[in-house]
């Protein structure tokens, strides 16, 4: 049998609708993540029907690709917080490289939230440990963190 996308899952397509009713279930009322499925489902005929799973990872991703929004999720909602992990940076990357992972650190930006923010690849810029990153990738990292590069040009006399 052939195994293929059976939009379930994380392949499901969440409309900007659906995103506000699943907020506004979540946050005004006191649905449990069970009575918010099932009520979507019923909603937008949903076909395979919605989990509790489902929606509390839907809570989840978008209240950390908004930033802006205060996220005071309904106790009867488990949303999982994301962990900031310390980033590391090895002795031997770039030192652009390393106060790009200083600053990420101490703004607790995650490699999740600055892949979304600046459309550089979270892998890419792990590999930024071991290789030299391109200029233009770089520069939109540092923006995502409230930063800007400004380059010199300085003759050097020996």
């Amino acid at each position: 049998m052939a195994r293929g996308n059976r939009g379930h899952g994380r392949n499901r397509a969440w409309s900007a609708e659906m995103d506000d009713r699943v907020q506004h279930c979540a946050y005004n009322t006191d649905m449990t993540s069970k009575m918010i499925a099932a009520a979507m489902t019923a909603e937008f005929k949903l076909s395979p029907p919605l989990t509790a799973n489902a929606v509390i990872g839907r809570l989840h991703r978008l209240r950390h690709l908004d930033d802006d929004k205060p996220a005071a999720p309904s106790t009867k909602v488990k949303v999982r917080h994301m962990r900031h992990m310390s980033i590391s940076t090895a002795k031997a990357s770039h030192p652009m490289v390393r106060r790009l992972y200083e600053e990420m650190n101490r703004q607790q930006c995650t490699y999740q939230r600055l892949e979304a923010s600046s459309g550089v690849s979270r892998y890419t810029v792990m590999d930024w440990r071991r290789r030299y990153p391109r200029l233009g990738d770089l520069i939109d990292c540092f923006q995502v963190l409230g930063y800007a590069i400004k380059i010199t040009i300085e003759e050097i006399r020996e």
